[in-house]
């Protein structure tokens, strides 16, 4: 398990927190990464994992309907998801 800083910022910290994401991901080199929650820790995986490894989201309670398509994670996230899975 690895605990990233967020420096108790709240929004804010995961934003600053990908550069060490990414560190971590190089260090790893998945084979796939699983994030839950499209807007928030999908959006942080797909900034920190960019062409480092396919991206799956598990899409809790999330309807794509819901979200504005100018979103910043509907526009940078949800095009790198190979698979959504609603659980809603």
């Amino acid at each position: 398990m690895h605990v990233l800083p967020t420096f108790g910022l709240g929004k804010l910290g995961y934003l600053l927190s990908v550069p060490a994401l990414r560190s971590l991901a190089r260090r790893l080199h998945p084979d796939v990464v699983h994030a839950q929650y499209v807007t928030s820790y999908g959006f942080l995986a797909a900034a920190a994992t960019a062409r480092l490894a396919p991206l799956v989201v598990t899409a809790l309670g999330y309807r794509r309907a819901d979200q504005p398509a100018s979103s910043l994670a509907s526009r940078i996230g949800l095009p790198r998801v190979r698979c959504a899975r609603p659980t809603a």
